[in-house]
């Protein structure tokens, strides 16, 4: 047992000294100068010869007092039986030329701080038969975590300058930044954490007797630089530092670099450095236009058609009468600052009938109605900016009569700013807040205040409307036409990776009172390729619906509220939301997109709410678009880019990280064939992946250009959206993309990892090894009507399901992730797999996508 322990223990000292230390210039003449020296000692033949008379001491035992981060360690050996060929650390103890005369030795290395103790070993034998004889004591850095080894590099921009080093502190530890600045002035800039694990290594010896943990690599943006300028990346006042009686630091010492803080406590490193720096109309547009459809309705039209558009209002005439009474109440909304709230409608009618109707509720809901001409009916209003009136009207929604309005109600604060939206910024450290209000930039100047704990920021936004002409066509330019607000977007930028924050909107008016939204909060973005637990929820086409009985006509979303609750529900382990398409169905009704904002905003006000293109957001003739339809409602695109922030240069097409992943968001309302402009942005964004810092490479589309089986896709004997697949399997392919999702189709499906039609893998619940193909996976089941699939099931159709869901994708670390379908009815997995793989699987060679090599050495 006590063999065992002290081989255990040699093994340790062996890994931190030989395979990890030093190489003496004693072995320059060993082998060929190609080979790395530390592969000569066979350390597979070591043997065990511990003698309790020869002893090896190291000294001093603690290093580093004074911050170094190197320092000499005198190493003493006394050997009555010395050899020739005994060695310590990789240095030949005869190196010290009395040793075989006398038995000892005196030698001196100089160790640098490596995040561990250490020890010494004496070995006899020399490298090809080692023996291990003795062992030191150990010996460490005062703080061997420390933050070490600063690395500089150009920024991607002229004024951008990055510093890059090693400590021994976790994320979960400790929160690394870089103190910087000219002079007194100086900036704290957050930085981003990447891990390096051993499976990441593509062979022996990194992967095997070569490896040792390299620590945590941390990485801090300095921007906006003076050009030409000196800037220094430390100073703190000189004060001595003091340990309390709990080991916590009670001051600060001397001048620092990097400091990372562990809850209350400053980790330093002592170095400075420099660095050389570069009326009555109104009332029917705001409710029937604007408000509720009924289920009484469902029976009625088409499904893919808008249900406002079936009232007849070219057909309203006036009938007016006294003897009918209709009473909102409360006459004043959101005292307490609320953006929603339940209103009371009550109906006095001495000459009732069925088919009375208001705002969209049919009168004789109230079940007694049609027998006492009494009603009481409930809506829950959100605040559009505007006061609100009911209207009572007969003849159905065919030949609709006014027979009565009702008092006006209105919110407090009809202005007030509402509905944020949060979406990644252009960089992984940027967030954005993007929000509605009715405050124009004559009236007052918006602006997000937000920070961490008390510290807090003001940046400002920027504000975009949206007139009627710019509507490429009906209803959205006509009939459909509502001002939809004010459109306000601020830029919260330098955000410390994976960090909690608050934040609210104001609006500083002329006369310098401010108007504040309610508090928020949000968590930044992990630094890319940083090794934490990341969740990530992707779906489609979901649409809106109602909360007070008043749901969309037709039936139009039916899932909606089912799959926008099961997200609020399991909101605390939500890091990103993915609406691929057909967001609000508004079809160029243009209040639709207030009321579909405020459903979302519990999501969205939390988590980045990240958005595609859709037909319903863009198609209309001989406007761009790729497609000669009218699905838009004459909004083609603008309603969409305007109410949601896209990262992006121009047009719906955008690239965003987030930790591990990386995500490509093409737009199919757009030509994304080869030689297009979309074609080149899809594989610039496909290439532009470091797969050993984002392994999880995913591309996204609303059409599919893709797989599926659905009964109109193989009706046209495609699977696939026409031309959808025959330019960009190539590129899916080329790049090794793990999954393509698309919505469109509103049901579920996933297909074997695929290309050019054939399954590549058997598998159906785990994948491992080789990336050969791309699953994909349409998930448009996000609460719109759903679609039938085919009855033939196609080999490549994994699982499908005639229900609305979404997925859910969780990646826990780079080698790691699990893929969930969930159905919004329950919020369970219906479906699932997991992925397993190293980063030498990603660079393997497989068919159509290996590298070109050279026979040159």
């Amino acid at each position: 047992m006590e063999e065992r322990s002290s081989y255990l223990n040699f093994f340790r000292v062996v890994v931190l000294l030989l395979l990890g230390l030093r190489t003496s210039s004693a072995f320059c003449d060993v082998g060929s100068t190609d080979e790395q020296p530390l592969s000569k000692i066979a350390m597979h033949k070591v043997t065990l010869g511990l003698r309790e008379s020869v002893t090896i001491r190291a000294s001093p035992v603690v290093l580093g007092l004074q911050g170094e981060d190197t320092e000499w360690v005198t190493v003493n050996i006394v050997n009555p039986d010395p050899s020739e060929d005994d060695w310590v650390a990789y240095k030949y103890a005869n190196s010290s030329r009395t040793y075989t005369k006398t038995g000892k030795a005196s030698l001196k290395f100089q160790l640098i701080n490596q995040r561990a103790d250490f020890s010494f070993a004496l070995f006899s034998g020399g490298l090809s038969k080692p023996k291990l004889v003795a062992e030191s004591n150990f010996i460490s850095f005062a703080n061997p975590k420390a933050p070490l080894y600063p690395r500089l590099a150009q920024g991607k921009s002229w004024n951008e300058m990055t510093v890059t080093w090693t400590s021994g502190y976790s994320i979960d530890e400790a929160v690394p930044f870089v103190e910087w600045g000219k002079g007194e002035t100086q900036t704290q800039s957050p930085a981003g954490t990447l891990t390096i694990d051993q499976n990441s290594m593509c062979g022996s010896p990194a992967r095997t007797v070569g490896w040792r943990d390299p620590g945590f690599i941390h990485t801090s943006f300095l921007i906006n630089l003076w050009p030409n300028s000196v800037y220094v990346y430390f100073h703190f006042p000189e004060i001595e530092v003091s340990l309390g009686d709990d080991g916590t630091l009670t001051g600060w010492a001397m001048s620092y670099l990097m400091v990372h803080i562990s809850g209350a406590n400053p980790i330093l490193s002592n170095h400075p450095h420099i660095l050389d720096r570069t009326p009555y109309n109104g009332v029917v547009v705001l409710l029937l236009l604007g408000f509720r459809t009924s289920s009484a309705f469902c029976d009625v039209g088409s499904t893919d058609e808008q249900p406002l558009s079936k009232i007849a209002m070219h057909k309203v005439t006036l009938g007016l009468r006294e003897s009918v009474t209709i009473r909102a109440s409360p006459v004043v909304l959101g005292l307490q600052g609320e953006d929603t709230e339940w209103v009371t409608v009550n109906i006095v009618n001495p000459d009732p009938s069925e088919d009375d109707w208001v705002a969209y509720k049919y009168a004789n809901s109230s079940r007694t109605y049609t027998k006492t001409g009494k009603a009481s009916l409930k809506f829950q209003l959100i605040n559009q900016r505007a006061d609100f009136s009911f209207a009572l009207f007969s003849g159905g929604l065919s030949k609709p009569k006014l027979v009565a309005e009702s008092n006006f109600i209105s919110f407090a604060n009809p202005k007030a700013p509402l509905y944020p939206r949060l979406a990644q910024g252009k960089s992984w450290n940027e967030m954005t807040v993007t929000w509605t209000s009715g405050y124009s930039i004559d009236e007052a100047v918006p602006f997000v205040e937000w920070g961490k704990g008390e510290t807090q920021t003001q940046s400002p936004a920027g504000t975009l409307t949206i007139d009627q002409n710019s509507m490429c066509g009906s209803p959205a330019r006509t009939v459909g036409w509502r001002d939809p607000g004010f459109i306000h977007t601020s830029f919260l930028i330098n955000l410390w990776p994976n960090s909690g924050y608050t934040y609210r909107m104001g609006h500083v008016l002329s006369n310098g009172s401010y108007i504040w939204s309610k508090s928020y909060s949000f968590k930044s973005s992990p630094y890319p390729g940083q090794d934490s637990l990341q969740r990530v929820i992707v779906f489609g086409d979901m649409g809106k619906a109602e909360r007070d009985g008043s749901n969309e006509y037709s039936d139009y979303q039916p899932g909606a509220l089912n799959t926008t609750d099961q997200l609020i529900k399991d909101l605390k382990n939500i890091d990103i939301v993915f609406h691929i398409g057909d967001l609000s169905y508004a079809n160029g009704y243009i209040s639709q997109w207030d009321q579909f904002t405020s459903q979302v905003e519990p999501i969205a006000s939390t988590v980045p709410y990240m958005v595609a293109s859709g037909n319903h957001e863009r198609d209309w003739p001989n406007s761009g678009s790729f497609y000669e339809n009218t699905d838009s409602g004459g909004e083609c695109g603008v309603l969409a880019e305007t109410m949601f922030y896209f990262p992006a240069e121009n047009r719906a097409r955008y690239s965003t990280d987030y930790g591990m992943f990386h995500f490509c968001i093409a737009d199919s309302e757009h030509d994304w064939r080869e030689g297009t402009e979309q074609y080149k942005f899809i594989e610039h964004c496909l290439a532009s992946a470091d797969r050993r810092k984002q392994p999880w490479l995913i591309f996204a589309a609303h059409r599919v250009l893709g797989y599926s089986s659905n009964s109109w896709y193989a009706q046209e004997g495609s699977f696939e959206e026409p031309m959808g697949r025959e330019s960009l399997q190539k590129l899916w392919q080329k790049y090794r993309v793990d999954i393509a999702f698309y919505g469109h189709v509103h049901n579920y499906e996933r297909t074997c990892p695929i290309y050019q039609n054939q399954c590549v893998n058997s598998d159906k619940s785990h994948y491992s090894g080789t990336v050969k193909g791309t699953i994909h996976v349409v998930v448009g089941g996000g609460g719109s009507h759903l679609s039938e699939f085919t009855t033939a099931i196609p080999k490549w159709s994994i699982y499908r399901d005639y229900d609305w869901g979404f997925v859910k994708l969780t990646a826990f670390n780079r080698s790691s992730l699990l893929f969930e379908y969930k159905k919004s009815r329950d919020g369970k997995v219906y479906d699932s797999f997991t992925i397993s793989r190293e980063y030498k699987d990603v660079l393997a060679c497989v068919h159509d996508s290996c590298e070109p090599t050279t026979l040159a050495s």
